[in-house]
């Protein structure tokens, strides 16, 4: 009964101290829970006042936070597998290293938010904003970005699929490809890289899908990185409903004689 008596006091003295009370469509014990506990799996949070909560490593897996305030929250380490977090506003949030796998993010905000090191397999970023953010080594293979706002965004040494590169204005273009359009862009970045020289303009093109573009390497230098033999800067362009859109970056040589971007 002792400990009882003291979460319940802890409950009351959190509701008071670090949050504000909010009216939403949110279950009060969830949301009493996750104050108290750090931990609330297949909760109900959606709309609720959680600005610069620290939930680190909290347990959120497959709870619903649609609508939710976690402006500057604290979410490293955090478990969000199969949340639902369409439309919740992730301002500045730190979600250094969540997993984020299958998570509904469409039309969050993630401006400036902090997602270095993130799972976000299978995500769907439908319509999110992404300015600003902080996408360094992330999973993001199998997402959808149709629509976001990757603009000023860091994507180095994300993992978005060997088609994407890890560049956002190629990226948005990505999305949109089948997976022959895939297979044929890799194809082309790989050989370039392998076999063509400095300069010299290689392209791919898919007469079904009427998609294309091309890829240019420069000379190859010795490699400084264990693991790699030596290393190209590129610039690969896509072409999609005759838009172009360019990125560039640098690719190494691994023994088995593939082409990683870095």
């Amino acid at each position: 009964m002792k400990k009882l008596s003291m979460l319940v006091v802890h409950i009351c003295l959190l509701s008071m101290v670090g949050f504000s009370g909010q009216v939403g469509a949110y279950d009060e014990v969830s949301l009493k829970k996750i104050k108290a506990l750090g931990n609330c799996p297949s909760c109900d949070l959606s709309e609720a006042n959680l600005e610069g909560a620290n939930l680190r490593g909290a347990n959120l897996s497959n709870s619903n936070l649609e609508g939710a305030n976690l402006k500057g929250a604290y979410l490293s380490n955090s478990n969000l597998k199969g949340a639902n977090l369409e439309g919740a506003d992730l301002w500045k949030a730190n979600l250094f290293k969540a997993n984020l796998k299958g998570a509904d993010l469409k039309g969050a905000n993630l401006y400036k938010a902090n997602l270095r090191g993130a799972n976000l397999t299978g995500a769907n970023l439908e319509g999110a904003n992404l300015r600003g953010a902080s996408l360094t080594g992330a999973n993001l293979e199998g997402e959808n970005l149709t629509g976001a706002n990757l603009e000023g965004e860091s994507l180095t040494g994300a993992d978005l699929s060997p088609a994407c590169y890890g560049m956002a204005a190629v990226c948005a273009s990505v999305v949109l490809l089948d997976e022959r359009d895939k297979q044929l862009m890799n194809n082309n970045f790989q050989n370039t890289l392998e076999y063509s020289k400095s300069g010299n303009r290689t392209g791919w093109s898919n007469p079904d899908s009427g998609h294309s573009g091309t890829t240019v390497a420069r000379t190859a230098t010795q490699s400084t990185t264990v693991g790699y033999e030596y290393c190209r800067e590129f610039t690969t362009t896509v072409n999609v409903a005759g838009e172009d859109r360019q990125g560039y970056g640098t690719a190494c040589r691994k023994p088995d004689g593939s082409w990683e971007i870095q």
